[in-house]
């Protein structure tokens, strides 16, 4: 028998462990959505799951609504699965320029290829970072109104020949693409730029489809990383009508090292354009209070 239980609150977070942290938050359920209870480690926390996601939960804002013997799954559906939205590059798009940020740059994309070593694709992704040189170019500098948090993580998955898209299908295109009907990339008409907020809920939303795993820790995270895999952290503010963040986590290398205690990796080390533009830093930014969640991803 499985015990169905209502979220009651507008938003409530789902975290690692049964105690209030900031760091511990692991994703979040809706009003009105429905999960199983599969635990309970005291009066106050709920272990809970469903199709989204699995972790610790309070009591307090959970209703139970049912008892029931778990049904057999029924067949799945066909899923529709959008397809991959860029631009083309453009000669306007460039490093020295602040123009055409919406579009990809058009330098060499260096994807993963068959039999290459760790070794070897990590050293491509350092080159992508010094290529991209954020603390320096053009393209990625902060102005007292703006930062460009979401286009240098761009830029880097798309030169590591890894997608995370700049604009994604507006509604109405994603509703034609689902009927089948042929849609052309316009730019505010089918697609609009993502947002750092907006990047986290495409990565919960649609990451699995495009290769995008998430992770729970950090040291996983650095490890596969350090195998050339393709890393990010986002995060989305408690406020949405400020900025996100999103940061590219980076393969180590001599003299750039994540913050480790023992063999653990307590930060990882990071990559990203912001308020300051940095190559190599290792911080727990995404602990801060202003995110109301966060998450890892990673792209073998």
């Amino acid at each position: 028998m499985t015990e169905v239980f209502e979220v009651t609150a507008t938003l409530l977070n789902v975290r690692r462990s049964p105690a209030i942290n900031p760091s511990n938050v692991i994703g979040t359920l809706g009003l009105g959505e429905h999960v199983e209870k599969i635990g309970q480690p005291s009066t106050d926390w709920l272990q809970v799951q469903n199709a989204r996601v699995s972790g610790f939960a309070a009591v307090r804002f959970l209703s139970r609504i049912a008892a029931t013997s778990v049904p057999a799954p029924a067949p799945a559906a066909a899923q529709f699965i959008p397809p991959q939205v860029n631009f083309l590059p453009s000669a306007k798009a460039s490093l020295s320029s602040t123009e055409h940020r919406h579009r990809p740059l058009g330098l060499q994309v260096l994807p993963r290829v068959a039999g290459q070593s760790d070794a070897a694709r990590c050293a491509d992704l350092n080159s992508i970072v010094q290529q991209l040189d954020v603390e320096h170019s053009a393209r990625y500098q902060p102005t007292t109104k703006s930062t460009y948090c979401n286009i240098y993580a761009y830029d880097y998955c798309y030169l590591a020949g890894v997608y995370l898209p700049r604009v994604w299908w507006m509604s109405k295109a994603l509703v034609d693409l689902s009927r089948g009907l042929p849609v052309g990339v316009a730019y505010g008409s089918t697609v609009s730029e993502l947002t750092a907020n907006a990047l986290f809920t495409w990565l919960a939303e649609w990451g699995d489809e495009f290769g995008w795993q998430r992770c729970l820790e950090v040291t996983q995270l650095q490890q596969q990383v350090n195998t050339g895999a393709v890393g990010i952290i986002c995060a989305q503010r408690t406020n949405l009508s400020r900025s996100g963040h999103i940061v590219a986590v980076v393969p180590e290398s001599s003299g750039h090292a994540a913050e480790r205690v023992g063999q653990s990796v307590v930060t990882p080390l990071q990559s990203q354009a912001g308020a300051r533009n940095k190559a190599y830093f290792a911080s727990q930014w995404w602990t801060s209070l202003d995110f109301r969640a966060h998450g890892f991803w990673i792209h073998s």
